[in-house]
C-alpha cells in the first residue's frame, strides 16, 4: 500500500512538472526518477496508471512462499546479510534465486597448466616447513 501511494505521488509530481513544460531530463533530475521510468508516466492516462498499480499488486514474487522463514531468519540475526538469507534458502529450501552463469573457460585455468602450478606450490611450502 505504501509503495502504491509512492508511486502515485510521484506519478502526480511528474505530470505537474510536465505541465510547467520541464524537459524529461530535468523532470528525470528533480523526482530521481529513471528518464525511461518519466517518460512512461507521462505516456500513461490515470486510467492506466491505475490499472498499472492493480497489475504491481498482483504479481508473482519469487519468495512470497519463503516470507515468514525469511522474516524470522532477520528477525533472528538482525547482522545477517543478503548473502546469508540466500544460503540458508539454499540449504533448507533447495532454491537458487539466480540463474547459473556460463563463463566462457580460460585456456590457462584447464589442463597441466594448473595442475603443475599446484605441484610446484604445494613442494614450495613443504620446504619452508622443514
Amino acid at each position: 500500500m505504501r509503495t502504491q501511494l509512492k508511486k502515485l505521488t510521484m506519478y502526480n509530481k511528474v505530470k505537474e512538472l510536465s505541465r510547467e513544460e520541464l524537459s524529461i531530463r530535468q523532470i528525470s533530475r528533480n523526482t530521481g526518477l529513471d528518464r525511461a521510468t518519466v517518460r512512461k508516466y507521462l505516456r500513461m492516462t490515470e486510467e492506466e496508471f491505475s490499472d498499472f498499480l492493480v497489475l504491481q499488486n498482483q504479481r508473482n514474487r519469487k519468495l512470497q512462499p519463503y516470507e515468514e522463514f525469511i522474516k524470522q531468519r532477520v528477525t533472528d540475526y538482525p547482522d545477517c546479510s543478503a548473502a546469508q538469507v540466500e544460503d540458508w534458502l539454499i540449504f533448507n529450501f533447495r532454491l537458487h534465486l539466480r540463474t547459473p552463469t556460463h563463463l566462457m573457460k580460460v585456456p590457462w585455468a584447464q589442463g597441466s597448466c594448473v595442475g603443475s602450478s599446484i605441484v610446484a606450490l604445494s613442494a614450495l611450502s613443504a620446504k619452508r616447513k622443514k
